[in-house]
């Protein structure tokens, strides 16, 4: 049986984003990512929707729950909040790789 493949760290995204959109992400930030990745990974909808559903489907679920989530953070995280609604390119970025490490663990968890 292969290994799991290892988790991308997240400091790797983080100066990553850094340097393809000139951003200054720093570990408030880092603590921001953390703590949806954590309500992402305890949401009972979106590993249903993940496990019968296609990836394009999942995805748009995935996509759905993200912005519930980042929705419930404003108040403690709003300069997080305020980089992924107002640049694209970084929220794309983040996204694509929040849901390839979601599905990851959800992978490892089995």
């Amino acid at each position: 049986m292969p290994a799991p493949e290892k988790v991308e760290p997240l400091s790797r995204i983080i100066q990553e984003l850094n340097q393809r959109f000139g951003v200054n992400l720093g570990d408030d930030v880092q603590n921001s990512i953390r703590q949806l990745q954590a309500r992402l990974t305890g949401d009972p909808t979106l590993e249903a929707s993940v496990r019968i559903n296609t990836p394009e489907n999942a995805r748009l679920t995935f996509n759905h729950i993200f912005n519930d989530r980042l929705q419930e953070m404003v108040e403690g995280h709003f300069e997080f909040y305020k980089l992924v609604n107002e640049d694209p390119e970084v929220a794309k970025e983040l996204l694509d790789w929040l849901f390839e490490q979601y599905l990851k663990r959800l992978g490892a968890k089995e």
